[in-house]
């Protein structure tokens, strides 16, 4: 989602104003969480022979498989803050200081295996872009990461050489023309938050994201800054100061931030070229084996058709072992289908306010809706009447009782916070008396038991 444009003008504003002490806290977040250097450059280069060898699989190695000590160790020593060693008597203020002498020490020795071991190898595996040489020993660019118009250039600009730089800065028009960076345009970097990097094959990530999950990743930050006097870097020769307009800051932070949301809903969406091709192939077998089956009993033809599927499943490796069949079972939910198979950052809900928005011109204008969102369920509880029932789900918003936990719940709340199910109830007198009442959602009445 994009920042509306006065969002980006009072951050402009702001920028200005309060100057270089402004600059230096998005200059040091950068940094901080879109790491672009490894601690140690020259160890990396030494092993990067090894670990093209053993890409992509890295059967040998166990470093993404496992979980450093360090992660997982604690410390039983109390905690001491700055603000209680100077408060107290000067006695128990000494203790306190040696113990947080103590802790920076140890914090010092953490934060060297972090960033100079753990995070330096996770970095090697998994943030460095690999372009593997050819038989003349020029390394190229792999196949899904060639440019459509040059294949031989790599689409996402490794290595960049001409990027490296100590320290971060902010990208003015004469630091894009040195690092041939674009400057205008959809990918415009003009006023962004570049750097530092030291290696020019490496891509930026959190480094606490990178130790946790042990996979690659990528880190965009949105922020754009107006080029002025406190903003513009002393790596710059050239007059850059105030060329670049307001307007022209935030149509580039507007834009770069359509593209970021753009890359993130491709990569949730994109379809996999090999199972496409699969659900492709299996079409054409099922149309096939029809043709051979013209003629032939429904009955039959059912038969095969369902053969095929099955044997297409377990040709293909994709039918469930017995780990995630009970894993299925075990955390499936009626009302989210893709719960037990997924895993989320935050809660979500279906919801469908299209069918609400028509439930009401239907019942109040006499307009015919086109669609309507709802759900067919087998109600299995009479085990010799097995029927289908449908759920419509804004027709059951209609129906709420008047009270007081759902009366006044607005359609999205209610759909969030309730389940509307199919009542249970006692179908023999055996039930009744053998099974505890409260599992039931109805009681039976005199003449029911008759």
């Amino acid at each position: 989602m994009s920042t509306p444009t006065h969002a980006v003008k009072r951050h402009l504003e702001k920028m200005k104003g309060e100057g270089a002490t402004e600059i230096n806290k998005y200059l040091k977040y950068k940094a901080h969480v879109c790491r672009q250097v490894y601690a140690n450059a020259d160890l990396a280069n030494e092993r990067l022979a090894e670990k093209e060898t053993a890409w992509p699989e890295y059967e040998t190695s166990c470093a993404l498989v496992s979980r450093p000590e360090y992660l997982t160790r604690r410390d039983n020593t109390p905690l001491v803050t700055f603000a209680n060693a100077f408060v107290q008597n000067s006695h128990t203020a000494s203790s306190d200081s040696s113990l947080l002498s103590s802790r920076l020490v140890q914090g010092q020795a953490w934060l060297k295996q972090h960033l100079g071991v753990h995070v330096q190898e996770l970095q090697e595996y998994k943030q460095h872009h690999v372009h593997l040489p050819n038989e003349k020993g020029e390394r190229v660019p792999l196949t899904h990461c060639r440019r459509p118009d040059n294949p031989s250039k790599c689409k996402s600009d490794f290595p960049r050489t001409l990027q490296l730089i100590e320290r971060a800065v902010v990208l003015c028009h004469g630091l894009l023309a040195k690092m041939s960076m674009p400057s205008c345009g959809r990918r415009s970097k003009l006023g962004s938050l570049h750097g530092p990097m030291n290696q020019e094959n490496l891509n930026g990530t959190a480094s606490a994201m990178l130790a946790v999950q042990q996979c690659n990743s990528d880190v965009q930050l949105p922020y754009r800054v107006r080029i002025c006097r406190e903003t513009h870097s002393h790596l710059c020769q050239e007059c850059c100061v105030d060329e670049g307009s307001e307007k022209t800051i935030v149509e580039a932070m507007q834009c770069s931030q359509d593209a970021q949301a753009g890359y993130a809903c491709d990569y949730c969406s994109k379809r996999q070229p090999m199972a496409f091709n699969e659900v492709k192939e299996c079409c054409k077998g099922h149309s096939t084996l029809s043709q051979h089956l013209e003629g032939e009993r429904t009955n039959y033809a059912g038969k095969r058709h369902a053969g095929r599927f099955m044997s297409d499943a377990y040709g293909k490796g994709v039918v469930r072992g017995q780990a995630e069949s009970t894993n299925l079972r075990v955390y499936a939910k009626a009302n989210a289908v893709t719960s037990a198979e997924t895993m989320k950052a935050s809660t979500t809900q279906s919801f469908y306010g299209r069918e609400f928005l028509e439930t009401v011109e239907r019942l109040n204008d006499g307009k015919d809706a086109a669609s309507r969102a709802t759900f067919a369920e087998i109600d299995g509880r009479n085990p010799r009447k097995r029927k289908i029932t449908i759920r419509d789900v804004a027709l059951l918003y209609g129906q709420r009782p008047k009270h007081a936990a759902v009366w006044h719940l607005s359609p999205y709340e209610f759909t969030m916070y309730w389940e509307p199910k199919l009542a249970e109830y006692p179908l023999t007198m055996d039930m009744l008396e053998l099974e505890d009442e409260s599992k039931f959602h109805v009681r039976m009445t005199s003449k029911g038991k008759q």
